[in-house]
């Protein structure tokens, strides 16, 4: 029998949001729905949001997600419906690459002290754990947010001036799998309105904005019909977030 639905169905869901130093990306993500802070770079400290600061392996990160996903409903019941990983890119450095590296005989190396690259198929294979935690937590009725640092890198497109365009500071294998894995991908940066004085162009304001859609400068992608830029508002991506209530959740 063919089962057909019909119709938006609402669920929670994976924001990915990185951006340029002090745009404030934590900022951000404190205001939104529900929000509790795993706070790896002790950056929430000025915000009135729920955190957990003592995550310091990456044993300890896995276990904090199994725990919640065990009694999903001591967290609901105390107002918390968006775990905020923060961030993602020192998550990598100080607790899955030591990790990978202890679990394979070579405490203190790096990656690339495997041959044919295989030490970051090793860092990928034990990174998808941690998403498929995020997909856990999901189910159990948790919004999940990756916070992450950006990097620039030239790009070299054939018949085309290289240009300079923002992307995830992850290693090349963990930066595609988020980039598959989230329903928003959002780019938090400075939109810099110039007037002119004379013969020359000068900045007169930054605005702080998130750029939604795929642009020649950054990575981006929502799966919500969000135009290509946004204010860097809470308020703005709330409505897209899911709170227990409007699941019929406890």
């Amino acid at each position: 029998m063919i089962n057909i639905s019909k119709g938006k169905k609402k669920k929670p869901i994976m924001a990915a949001i990185y951006g340029v130093e002090g745009v404030g990306k934590t900022c951000l993500a404190a205001g939104l729905p529900g929000a509790l802070i795993v706070d790896i770079e002790h950056g929430s400290t000025h915000y009135d949001v729920s955190r957990i600061d003592d995550v310091n392996t990456w044993s300890d990160l896995i276990g904090l997600i199994q725990d919640v996903v065990k009694a999903p409903d001591e967290l609901h019941s105390h107002g918390i419906h968006t775990i905020i990983f923060d961030s993602v890119d020192a998550i990598e450095n100080m607790m899955l690459i030591p990790y990978v590296m202890k679990m394979n005989g070579k405490p203190g190396g790096a990656l690339a002290d495997f041959d044919w690259g295989r030490g970051y198929e090793l860092e990928a294979n034990e990174f998808k754990l941690f998403l498929r935690g995020c997909d856990a937590l999901m189910q159990a009725g948790f919004n999940t947010v990756l916070i992450v640092h950006c990097q620039q890198k030239e790009v070299n497109p054939p018949e085309l001036q290289p240009y300079s365009h923002y992307e995830l500071k992850l290693n090349k294998r963990l930066c595609a799998l988020v980039k598959e894995r989230a329903d928003m991908l959002l780019f938090a940066t400075y939109d810099t309105y110039l007037i002119r004085q004379g013969n020359a162009s000068k900045a007169r304001d930054a605005k702080r904005v998130l750029i939604c859609n795929h642009m020649a400068y950054a990575d981006a992608k929502n799966r919500f019909g969000l135009p290509d830029k946004i204010d860097l508002d809470p308020d703005k991506l709330a409505p897209f977030f899911l709170v227990p209530d409007e699941a019929g959740k406890k």
